[in-house]
């Protein structure tokens, strides 16, 4: 057996890279070639992490778009309601997986060991379940699952196989994800969609009780947070860009990254509510009294709005 792990990533704003760059480190510990592979360019500093990395410039949308979310908060003191739309993954992570899959099937390895970038670094916990991984494939099977927390679910941040399989399995994933297959009809999760597909496949593959999953970290329907835990709301209106947070704030400097003073309108401030807009530009950041806010990007904008109420 030769095995190799996988990590693959969406490193789209600094915090993603930032956890990213650590997994990396902390992965190495185990002394397993271990591969990147991303579907949005990461820093050279998270590179360095890992044996090779590998940017796969293919992130389409979802081609059921029924499924999309989002997360929301409401400001009736401006009749406003902010929105975050999280892309529904499921299509192009899928994807990705399948081109790291096949890669390392070409390098020579055999099996195994696949982590979202966002896996809690537990050396313990991730130790074990790459010793049962290794002790399940002795046995005859094929691969290894954790049973996702809600009911008819697999997760899909975490999981070990023999690349032959996987990866057949991950063509059948691919190629049966579109609005012609009956069982995205209705709302389903990816989570429900990958087991569904795997009902051929179940006395070649170990479900390990959803109680013992190593849960993901990063849960990309929080809110942004400045360092005191407070919640902030950065999204376009109109043609501006509009910030609000659920507390005051005195006068502050808003800078971009050369450190130039960015001018800006108050909308709306007391106690309980502080909102402003100034006018940004796509591909600069800002920073206010020295906390990053905002890097403006053209998926930001499509992905974070204001609405009416």
């Amino acid at each position: 057996m030769k095995p190799a792990i996988l990590v693959t990533s969406h490193p789209n704003i600094p915090k993603k890279e930032s956890i990213l760059k650590d997994f990396g480190n902390f992965i190495s510990q185990y002394k397993i070639d271990h591969y990147l592979f991303t579907n949005y360019p990461t820093s050279k500093e998270s590179q360095k992490e890992f044996k090779e990395t590998h940017y796969i410039d293919y992130n389409p949308k979802d081609p059921n778009t029924h499924l999309s979310w989002s997360a929301w908060a409401s400001f009736p003191q401006i009749e406003l309601t902010h929105h975050h739309f999280i892309n529904n993954w499921c299509f192009s992570g899928t994807s990705l997986m399948l081109k790291g899959l096949e890669y390392l099937k070409f390098l020579g390895y055999t099996h195994v060991y696949t982590f979202i970038y966002d896996t809690e670094p537990n050396y313990s916990k991730i130790e074990s379940f790459i010793n049962l991984s290794n002790q399940t494939f002795n046995e005859g099977k094929k691969a290894v699952f954790y049973k996702y927390h809600l009911n008819e679910g697999i997760c899909n941040h975490i999981y070990s196989g023999e690349l032959e399989f996987l990866i057949k399995f991950f063509k059948d994933l691919v190629e049966n994800y579109n609005p012609q297959n009956p069982i995205f009809s209705k709302g389903l999760l990816c989570e429900n969609y990958w087991e569904y597909m795997t009902q051929p496949y179940q006395n070649l593959i170990k479900f390990l009780p959803k109680e013992q999953v190593i849960d993901s970290i990063y849960q990309s329907s929080e809110f942004s947070k400045f360092s005191n835990g407070s919640e902030f709301w950065v999204g376009r209106h109109k043609d501006k860009t509009l910030f609000c947070t659920r507390q005051y704030l005195s006068d502050f400097n808003l800078l971009d990254s050369n450190n130039n003073k960015i001018e800006y309108n108050f909308i709306y401030r007391d106690q309980n509510l502080t909102s402003f807009e100034f006018d940004s530009i796509i591909g600069e950041s800002y920073i206010l009294d020295e906390f990053l806010i905002l890097n403006d990007t053209q998926n930001w904008r499509q992905s974070d709005i204001y609405t009416n109420l």
